[in-house]
């Protein structure tokens, strides 16, 4: 079957036609779209712009928020303001901490100070025992001393009465015999009273350097016994006295918290 040139033709010029048409209808399409992306006018259009999440160092309460939606804000602008009082509050609480414990230190240094001073004093009290006990040593020594020489004394005037004594007896029974005189037995009975007497002071300075002897060993023994309890007491006050080790070692704990409030 043959077509004629004339139908051909408009065969065509008909798909030209409707190339160009179908063309046109695209480019007017990316037109009105680009047009409405670019000049939106309606009330369904949406805006995309991207959101920065802001995080402050701490949290609480907004008192002021100057910024209003879609504001320009330039750097070091004002976006809000927190309630300061809570932290306020924990600084004044930090700083009263702080201050309690150095008023403490300060309180435990005087304490300390009034132990440092009991201490010197037991240590005074420690040494004057000791000095007390070289002291009834030397009594007890010197006593001990008294009474040997009393006793060589009581000794020696025992030996004299005996002998006067003896010296009598024998003389005496001479007299009726007229061997002797009346004097030289008056002479031998004086001798015996005097040695008798010799040999009673002699007991009586021995008995008493005897409760001398014992007066210095009961002090001797109480100076040794207050010089164990000086020693027991300066011990006590040695460990009693207290350190500021610990309350120092709040400082930088107190010292940060005052920071971070």
């Amino acid at each position: 079957m043959n077509i004629d040139a004339p139908d051909l033709t408009r065969k065509i010029i008909g798909r030209l036609l409707g190339f160009i048409v179908i063309a046109g209808a695209a480019v007017a399409s990316l037109m009105v779209v680009s047009d409405t992306d670019q000049q939106p006018r309606t009330d369904d259009a949406s805006v995309r712009a991207n959101f920065i999440a802001i995080a402050p160092e701490v949290g609480g309460r907004l008192v002021k928020l100057p910024v209003r939606d879609n504001a320009f804000v330039k750097k070091g602008d004002l976006l809000f303001e927190i309630d300061p009082r809570d932290y306020k509050y924990a600084l004044e609480q930090a700083l009263s901490d702080q201050n309690n414990l150095e008023q403490r230190i300060i309180d435990t240094g005087r304490k300390i100070a009034a132990e440092n001073s009991a201490v010197e004093a037991a240590g005074a009290t420690l040494r004057t025992s000791e000095t007390a006990i070289k002291t009834a040593n030397s009594a007890v020594e010197m006593a001990r001393a008294t009474v040997t020489r009393a006793q060589a004394n009581v000794a020696t005037a025992s030996a004299h009465l005996s002998y006067a004594t003896n010296d009598f007896h024998r003389i005496q029974p001479l007299l009726t015999k007229q061997y002797v005189t009346v004097d030289q037995v008056d002479q031998a009975e004086t001798a015996v009273r005097v040695a008798k007497g010799q040999y009673e002071q002699a007991e009586a300075a021995l008995a008493e350097a005897q409760s001398e002897e014992g007066q210095a060993e009961l002090k001797l023994s109480q100076a040794s016994d207050a010089s164990l309890e000086s020693k027991a007491k300066l011990g006590q006050a040695v460990h009693g006295v207290d350190t500021l080790d610990i309350l120092e070692s709040q400082r930088p704990g107190l010292a940060a918290k005052v920071e971070r409030a």
